[in-house]
Formats: C-alpha cells, structure tokens, sequence
C-alpha cells in the first residue's frame, strides 16, 4: 500500500562512507606495522578530518533537502501518490473463473462515470443479500473481486466498483474524489430496483474500509446497511502518514510537519461512531505491515453500537480470508444480519 517514502538514499550513504577521515580513498598500504593510532594529529591531519567532517555535514544536508522536499512535494500536490496507485490494466474478469456476472456503469452528472461488476450466485441458488465492495488503494476490481467471490457459493451478490481513475472507471483519483464516488455508488444502490428486495451489506478492505467508514457515517446512509464489515483500514490520512513516514529514519523529523498538509476534512473515526444502529464485524492481521493493526483497532473502539472482531494472528494485509476461520465468521454474521432482516421486514 503506502510505500512510495521508501526512497533511494542508500547508494548517497555509500558515497560518503567510502572516503576516510585522512581525505581520501584508503591507503593501499595499509598502516604501518607497530604504529599507535592515538598518537596527536598533526595540523595536517585535522585540517584533513574536519574537511572531512564538512562535506558529511554538506552531504547529509543535502539528503534531507532533497527528500524531505520530495516528500513534501507528495503530500502538497494531494498525496495522490502516498494513498492511491490506480491500475488501468485489467488482470481477467469473472467469467474466466466460471462466475456469472454483468457489467455496469454508474452515471452521475457533473461526475466521472465509474464501472462495477455485479456478480452473480450460481444460476437457481436463492439471492441472500448483495455485498457492497470498496476494494483497496492499488490496482483495480479485476484483482480484488477473486480474492471475495467465494461469498458467491453462500448465495450473496456482490457488487464491486473501481474508484475513479481504477480499471474502466473514468476520471482521476483524489482524496476528495474518491469520497464522492463512494456517494454516488451509495445511492446508485439506493435507486436501483433491479439489485432486489434483499439484505444489503458494506465490505470494506484496506483503504475501501476507510472509506467504507467515513461515508456510511454521513446522514444520507446511516440507515442503509443491514451490516458492515470492515477489514484492515486505517484510522485516519494523517496518522497514516505519519506512519509511513515514520518508517524512514532520515524522513522521521518530518511526520508532524507533512502531515498537517494532509485534509483533515475525513474523520473515519468520528464518521463511524455515528452509525450506531448497524451491526459491525471488524478483521485485523496481526502480521499486517501496510496498516497497523491498532489502526483497525481505533476503528472498532469508536463503534458505540453492535460490534464483533476476528483477530487473525499469522495472516498479513489483507490474507484473512484466506483463512477458513475467518470466512466461517464473516459468513454466521452475514447469515444472522439477514435473519434479522427478514424477521423486520
């Protein structure tokens, strides 16, 4: 996911070590035998080490310069680079796999168009429900949708869409964009009769979970969901930045500092705090090192309503349902939110 800070400034480093103290490449010599390394320096010699020291300082300088303002580049033009890598490739569709399915445009004037996928259960098997997918930050829905269709065999649709500027969808991706296609596929659900009478679920994954939290908490859809699952999201844009670039040590003085450049307009964690009528299940991967599982965390503790969450300890990014535990406890919870469901209505 957000990787692009992981910079080259190794081969500058090199560079630097490469010279000694005495100024030079290192004598081919070697020192002579039984000489003391203690002994006082000659004028010289710590004319030579504090030139030395000099152009560490200079050269460092410039590593700082160069990549702290290349970082602040990133973030000021709209950290399209930190947060999204849209794919225009498609990798298969789903009749590839044998699955059943039709393709869609969602239509919004003023609007980039944006694709979906509508994927169907086997022909005959009785319609559950249908699952809304907001896919993560990279590529597109031709790689996410296999990694859910098996929820197919358990008789839900599922209805995957690409943000703008992803796979077939029109346009180009931004923080604020993406929030606003998110809206708009909402209410395409909303005013579509063909979807049918059925239960509807939110899946949200990686960056899809943040998303899938921040706008299910607006007014307009509080009450649109029978459920939500939320996997592997991360909190907030700032705190994700600074978490990325807290990884990189030369970067590190700047987290504070970039991350101020980023909106706050987005609160996922008060968003999500507001949707206090609609059942949550959370999944985090304890070996997750693109979102810090206590990200994901933050997000269910800010739920005030009905919540469950699966830990999976040895699982990464988005491995959980690779996992049959995981599947069986995203399957009960879809299996009693439609009870509850019928039961209403």
């Amino acid at each position: 996911m957000i990787h692009c800070l992981a910079l080259p400034i190794f081969p500058a480093l090199k560079k630097i070590a490469s010279h000694s103290p005495e100024g030079g490449e290192h004598s081919p010599e070697g020192d002579p035998a039984g000489s003391d390394k203690t002994q006082s320096q000659s004028p010289e010699g710590m004319k030579r080490n504090q030139s030395f020291h000099k152009k560490c300082l200079c050269s460092l300088g410039r590593i700082f310069f160069v990549y702290g303002g290349y970082a602040l580049i990133l973030v000021w033009t709209g950290c399209s680079n930190l947060f999204f890598y849209p794919d225009k490739q498609f990798y298969g569709s789903p009749a590839a796999l044998g699955i059943r399915f039709e393709q869609r445009m969602i239509v919004t004037p003023g609007q980039p168009t944006l694709m979906a996928w509508r994927l169907f259960p086997a022909e005959g098997q009785e319609y559950k429900g249908i699952i809304i997918h907001l896919h993560g930050n990279a590529e597109n829905m031709s790689t996410h949708f296999r990694g859910i269709a098996w929820l197919l065999e358990y008789g839900y649709q599922i209805l995957t869409v690409d943000y703008r500027g992803y796979g077939g969808s029109e346009g180009v991706v931004s923080i604020d964009g993406i929030h606003e296609d998110v809206r708009n596929i909402f209410r395409h659900v909303q005013g579509s009769t063909d979807l049918g009478n059925v239960p509807r679920f939110l899946l949200g994954q990686s960056l899809g979970g943040t998303l899938a939290s921040t706008v299910a908490g607006e007014a307009e859809f509080l009450a649109m969901f029978d459920g939500i699952i939320i996997e592997s999201a991360f909190s907030g844009y700032r705190s994700m930045v600074r978490e990325k670039v807290g990884d990189f040590w030369l970067l590190s003085p700047f987290q504070y500092p970039l991350s101020w450049l980023v909106t706050s307009r987005y609160k996922p964690q008060e968003a999500i705090a507001k949707v206090d009528e609609t059942p949550f299940l959370f999944f985090i991967a304890e070996l997750d090192q693109v979102v810090p599982p206590y990200q994901t965390l933050e997000l269910y503790n800010a739920v005030k309503g009905k919540k469950e969450l699966v830990r999976i300890p040895y699982k990464k990014h988005l491995e959980v349902f690779q996992e049959n535990h995981s599947r069986k406890a995203l399957v009960e919870f879809l299996e009693e939110r439609s009870q509850e469901s019928s039961n209403e209505s």
